[in-house]
């Protein structure tokens, strides 16, 4: 991975699996950025990798890659195998079921390239429809991560999907495939802890549109509450073994109440806000 040149501003990382609509999404959205490079690690079976190799042959552009690998081959070890192909200065995850509300964020991205590490967008939650289910915003999200940062390996803080990130490749961190609910912000933590503050951005101009997936690897799970036990065990043989006595003895006690008002404080000043503007347009 570091062997490669970065001749591309982001890398668009896609692990694909049995989608091909979702993933021609994706493709569409980014494949005529000519700093913006695609690499696709296909998971599907062979029916469905058959469409999107003739779509990504068809397209015939230079900045798309694509990859078959071995039928379930584990979701992040393909993500990991995807972290070796980057050439990009920067990176990002682009799952199935999200989409970018605009491009703004990667001309932000084009003028503060040299300035930042990290940039989060803000989420908004569909249901089937495109009605909105939850949405958190950049406020919401940087309130949270300063006030809780250190919960991240075990708590979603941001509340944020992985395309809602997007890291400097300069410094790559790889998932641990053993955990299940938690692989995801584990790995979060572990790319953005050692990032100054300065250089993380909360960029609002462009949300992620996230359809609510209640078959999901978080959602689908045949017993939800052994998998977190078992994520448990396996973190706190590690660096976060206080970490997590920290955290269940939190849920166990009132003082978790203290814990979550956090997020409904940063609720409250979000709408606060928005009012606060509408009255003063109004004028």
């Amino acid at each position: 991975m570091g062997s490669l040149k970065k001749e591309y501003l982001l890398s668009v990382l896609i692990p694909a699996y049995n989608n091909f609509d979702q993933t021609k999404k994706i493709i569409e959205f980014f494949c005529n950025e000519e700093d913006v490079s695609i690499i696709i690690s296909d998971d599907s079976n062979e029916h469905e990798s058959l469409y999107l190799e003739n779509y990504v042959n068809l397209l015939n552009k230079k900045n798309i890659s694509y990859i078959k690998r071995k039928n379930n081959n584990g979701a992040f070890n393909n993500h990991n195998e995807l972290l070796n192909l980057i050439d990009g200065k920067f990176f990002l995850f682009a799952h199935l079921g999200e989409i970018y509300e605009n491009k703004n964020f990667l001309k932000y991205l084009r003028m503060k390239k040299n300035e930042i590490n990290c940039i989060v967008l803000p989420v908004q939650v569909c249901d089937n429809n495109m009605g909105i289910y939850r949405k958190v915003s950049s406020i919401q999200q940087k309130l949270s991560f300063y006030l809780l940062k250190n919960f991240l390996p075990v708590k979603n803080i941001l509340s944020c999907p992985l395309p809602s990130l997007i890291f400097k490749s300069d410094h790559i961190e790889y998932f641990i495939p053993q955990l299940v609910r938690y692989v995801d912000v584990e790995w979060i933590y572990r790319m953005i802890k050692n990032i100054k503050k300065k250089s993380i951005i909360f960029y609002s101009k462009t949300t992620v549109l996230s359809l609510y997936k209640p078959t999901s690897i978080t959602h689908s799970l045949n017993n939800l509450k052994k998998h977190i036990r078992n994520d448990y065990d396996l973190l706190s043989r590690g660096n976060y073994k206080n970490l997590v006595h920290t955290y269940i003895n939190i849920l166990k006690y009132p003082v978790s109440l203290i814990f979550y008002s956090i997020f409904f404080t940063s609720y409250f000043f979000y709408y606060f806000r928005l009012f606060f503007l509408s009255m003063f347009k109004s004028k």
